[in-house]
Order: structure tokens, then C-alpha cells, then sequence
């Protein structure tokens, strides 16, 4: 009874998350199940544009029965319509349209099919196009265009995400007029590849009333994983066991968020913006900007914890040699690599601009940007402060300066000859480090006074150079 007593004491939070994993896949799975929000995208997509066009069809015939009559005085005998827009064109001269938004050139609409997928700047459409012979005996065109997608919110359905709810649901797709894998490919009733679409492997369509609980579940479970992994973490580390204990604390984050990635938490549970690649989305790594500063946030809690085991067993050590500083020194370098290449993605692959000149709002996504990016600068700071704390571990000062110095020079050298970015990012860090070296700032760290505030200053100014 004693052993299966300590076993539990030593691995309770990890026996906690297991059991309430198990508890909430029960509840969600085997009681709430609710298929309707974890459909096949392209079977729901393909039934869902059917109906669509059913009713395109019947709303072209309608149109056509008037038509067909008299082709005088249309405006007056037609009314307008913005959700399901058409247009009637005789010898590619447009004779009415349903809407003032847009008129579509007759080179755009022009061909022989029946459905056809076309992209306008304005949005995107299913178009369906008949021919008729009118009493007058004028033949003319007749086109009524489905949206897929919006620029404006046409109805309720494309408050969302800007695509019809009616055909999408509540998930948030990418379409293409070119044809991709099998599983991504649309196709018209008459068999003609329409488009393909891009998103998430599993549909929503809707969320069930139980969803908040079901996320707070999970969140608990993964809470009390986490906790497992630095329970354990810390045990190897006053074991003398600094690496292991890093390396697993990393193993179980990555843990986390490949699993909370593959299975789209929390966007498959709860509907939740900050989680929709509307306005930040990068790769299956980071495809949201909830999913960014997820991932920043993990990687500070493994700096974090190694800065705190490192810095213990570093004040430990009376002395240091000087090549015992460069894999902590390289690491360094490879996050404010890191740091370069995550402002990038930001600029790239997010839907607002950072350039004040341009941009002045501060949305709450906007704001959350610039919190990640503090998030992304505390690992360096931190790396530098070990770092700081090492050199200060070297007997030879002069040694340090010298060798400091000597890299801060080639690196701006290489910068200026080759015109490499990184050479700079090299030199300046190099720069950095001379100065939190021989004003000894990286002591002053849980000290209240000006050389902690000068400390602050200059390793703000470096994060704002780069």
C-alpha cells in the first residue's frame, strides 16, 4: 500500500491529466458526441453547394420565364437582388444587372459551360449561365452568380469569415481556380471541376452548448500535464541532471502543442477568433495567431526553466573558462535568429501593418502581435543574462574584451563587405554583451537602480536595432 502511495505522490499530476483526458473523451466523444461539427469538408461542401445550386437554378428559370416574354423595359419588371446577383447580356452588351455593386465584363462571364467558378475583386462566385431565345426573337445570356465569398456581408451567413455559411459552415477555407489533391477538389452536378479548397481537416458547421466545458476539461488536462513535466524537470535538475531535465520539459511541451495542432484545440471545441487564420496564419506550425503566441509562450517556459537551472549550477562554479561560454553564446545567436525570423512572419503573413505612417489603429489582434513579440524577446535577454553571468566567470578580462571585440569587428566587417544582415546582428551582439560584461549589468538584475534600469534600456535598444 506505501509503494502505490509514494507512486501516486510522485506522479500525481501526471495520473490527474490521464484520468480527466480520459473522463473528457468519454463525456465528448461517447455521450455529447455531436457529429455535426466534425464533418468530411469536401462531402459537406459538395452537398452543401448542390442545394445551392438547386436553388440557382430554379432562380435562373424564374428569371428566364420573365425574359423570355419581353426583353422591354427590364428594369422595371425585374427587381433588385444582391445575394444571388445576375446579369443579362445580348451581343456582350449588358441589357440589366441586380445589383450596383459590380458589373462583370462579358469577357470575364463568356464561354460555354453551365457552372463556373470566377474571382472577383469584390469576392468569389458560382457562376450559371443560360442562353434563351426571346419572343422577339433576341437571343441573349443570362448569368446568376452564387457567392462563395464576400468582400461585404451579404446576409447573416457571411458575417463570419466572409465565406457563405450556408456552404462552408462555420470553418474558415482558402479557394482556388486550380485543381489540387483529390480530397480538396469541388466539382459542378454536370462533373466539372469548379475549385479546390485549402483549411481544416475537419469541418465545423456547429458548436454544441456543452463546448466551454468540455475546453475547460481539456485545458485542466493539459495544465496538470505540463505541471508533470516540470515536477519532473526539477527533480532531474537537483539531481544534477541540468540537460535532461531542459530536454524534458521541451519533450512535453512539444508534446502538447503538436497534439493541441493536430487536433486543432481550441477551435474544434469552442469558437474562438483569435484561433481562425483570418488575420494571421503562416504555416501548420503557426496557422493562427493564437496558435503563434501559444507556441512563443512554450518556448519562454523552456528558456525560462533552463535560464533558472543553468543559473544555479553556474553560481556553483568559482571559475569558468572562456570556451565553456560558446555553446550558451551560440544559443544566443540562434534566438535572436529566431527572433528576426518570427518578426518577418508577423509582417508577412499577418492582415495589419506595423508602419505607424501607414497604420495607426491598435485592434486587440494587433495588440496581441506586439505582445508576442515581447513574448519572443524575453528568451534572448534571458540566454544573454546567463551569458552576461559566464563571462563574469572568467578570470581574464581582458581575454573576454579582447575576444568580444574581435568578433563585434569581423561581424560588422562582413556586414558592411557583403552587405549580410547577419554580420550586423553578430557585431551588435557582440557590442551588447561588452557592455553588460564591463558595466557588470547582468549582477544588477534583481537590484532596484539605475545600472538595472541602464541593463533594461540597452537591451531594448538592441531587440529594437534588430
Amino acid at each position: 500500500m506505501s509503494n502505490k502511495t509514494g507512486f501516486f505522490r510522485t506522479n500525481k499530476f501526471l495520473i490527474v491529466s490521464i484520468a480527466l483526458l480520459v473522463v473528457t473523451l468519454l463525456i465528448d466523444e461517447a455521450i455529447f458526441s455531436d457529429q455535426k461539427r466534425r464533418v468530411d469538408p469536401k462531402k459537406e461542401i459538395t452537398e452543401n453547394l448542390g442545394e445551392q445550386l438547386g436553388i440557382l437554378d430554379q432562380h435562373i428559370e424564374a428569371i428566364s420565364d420573365i425574359a423570355i416574354v419581353d426583353l422591354n423595359r427590364l428594369f422595371s419588371r425585374f427587381t433588385p437582388n444582391e445575394e444571388l446577383p445576375y446579369f443579362i447580356y445580348e451581343e456582350g452588351n449588358v441589357i440589366y444587372w441586380s445589383t450596383n455593386r459590380f458589373v462583370p465584363k462579358y469577357g470575364t462571364l463568356d464561354g460555354a459551360y453551365v457552372h463556373r467558378y470566377l474571382k472577383f475583386k469584390h469576392g468569389e462566385y458560382v457562376v450559371r449561365r443560360k442562353v434563351i431565345n426571346s419572343a422577339q426573337n433576341r437571343i441573349v445570356e443570362i448569368y446568376a452568380l452564387l457567392p462563395l465569398s464576400s468582400d461585404v456581408p451579404l446576409n447573416d451567413f457571411f458575417l463570419e469569415y466572409g465565406l457563405n455559411g450556408q456552404i462552408f459552415g462555420r470553418s474558415s477555407f482558402i479557394l482556388s481556380d486550380t485543381e489540387s489533391e483529390a480530397e480538396r477538389n469541388i466539382y459542378s452536378p454536370e462533373g466539372a471541376f469548379l475549385f479546390s479548397f485549402e483549411g481544416t481537416e475537419r469541418m465545423k458547421v456547429d458548436y454544441p452548448s456543452f463546448s466551454v466545458f468540455i475546453f475547460l476539461l481539456y485545458m485542466v488536462s493539459i495544465a496538470a500535464f505540463i505541471w508533470s513535466g516540470f515536477s519532473y524537470g526539477v527533480k532531474l535538475a537537483t539531481r544534477d541532471k541540468p540537460y535532461l531535465a531542459v530536454g524534458l520539459i521541451t519533450i512535453f511541451l512539444a508534446i502538447v502543442r503538436l497534439t493541441m495542432l493536430r487536433y486543432e484545440y481550441p477551435l474544434s471545441i469552442i469558437e474562438w477568433s483569435l484561433f481562425q487564420p483570418d488575420n494571421f496564419a503562416q504555416s501548420w506550425w503557426q496557422p493562427s495567431l493564437g496558435d503563434f503566441i501559444l507556441n512563443q509562450l512554450a518556448l519562454l517556459a523552456a528558456v525560462g526553466f533552463g535560464y533558472r537551472v543553468f543559473s544555479r549550477r553556474l553560481e556553483r562554479l568559482a571559475s569558468m573558462r572562456l570556451v565553456g561560454t560558446v555553446p550558451s553564446l551560440l544559443l544566443l545567436l540562434t534566438s535572436l535568429y529566431y527572433f528576426v525570423i518570427q518578426v518577418k512572419s508577423l509582417l508577412v503573413n499577418s492582415q495589419w501593418s506595423f508602419d505607424v505612417t501607414e497604420d495607426i489603429s491598435f485592434t486587440p489582434f494587433k495588440l496581441l502581435a506586439y505582445f508576442a513579440l515581447f513574448v519572443i524577446a524575453i528568451s534572448p535577454f534571458l540566454i544573454g543574462q546567463y551569458v552576461g553571468k559566464a563571462l563574469r566567470r572568467v578570470h581574464n578580462a581582458n581575454l573576454v574584451n579582447l575576444t568580444l571585440a574581435l568578433i563585434a569587428i569581423t561581424g560588422i566587417a562582413v556586414g558592411v563587405v557583403i552587405s549580410e544582415p547577419m554580420g550586423f546582428l553578430v557585431g551588435l551582439l557582440m557590442l551588447y554583451l561588452l557592455i553588460v560584461f564591463n558595466f557588470k549589468l547582468s549582477d544588477q538584475l534583481d537590484k532596484v537602480n539605475y545600472s538595472t534600469f541602464l541593463y533594461f534600456f540597452t537591451a531594448a535598444f538592441l531587440m529594437a536595432e534588430i
